[in-house]
């Protein structure tokens, strides 16, 4: 349903550097009234794992000054965004990165962008969110670019080293 709204949108998500294709095939919608934040409409970001949604983000139009993200599902906690982008390395040609590199980036457009340019890239919603159990969902990647937002260097050396299995680059 958020979805089919999103034509109300598409400047927002055109605004982030997001492309139609990127506006698709993420499920990117709008909400005229956020579930958890009705005075607010909101900008919906579905979270997908094996291809069945698990969790929905809405990113507040007005934030109320408690933060511009409300999670839909109560209970979830932080999940790792576009997780699935790990088990698609033979379907798509991530030319800018060798096979079996990721790129771990704070924020889902972020993620989103970056993979419209070629790179293998995984989301975490914020740079305090990491959970050390996360870097099990990584093993199978020959290589981390961790590439937190400024002023997380010390977040970034904490996944980096909870990543220890992996090839490890900072940035």
């Amino acid at each position: 349903w958020y979805h089919s709204q999103v034509n109300q949108a598409l400047n927002y998500w055109y605004s982030q550097g997001l492309n139609d294709t990127s506006i698709k095939n993420y499920f990117l919608g709008y909400c005229p009234a956020c579930p958890v934040e009705p005075e607010s409409p909101s900008f919906v970001i579905p979270y997908f794992c094996q291809q069945k949604l698990i969790h929905l983000r809405h990113r507040l139009k007005y934030p109320n000054g408690h933060g511009k993200y409300r999670p839909e599902f109560a209970g979830l906690g932080n999940q790792i965004f576009n997780l699935d982008t790990l088990s698609t390395q033979n379907e798509i040609d991530f030319g800018l990165l060798d096979a079996g590199l990721v790129v771990l980036v704070e924020g889902e457009v972020k993620t989103m962008v970056l993979e419209q340019y070629g790179f293998r890239t995984i989301g975490i919603p914020g740079a305090n969110s990491w959970r050390d159990e996360w870097s099990t969902r990584l093993s199978g990647v020959k290589g981390v670019y961790v590439a937190l937002d400024p002023g997380a260097n010390g977040q970034a050396v904490r996944i980096a080293i909870s990543l220890a299995g992996c090839s490890i680059r900072v940035k």
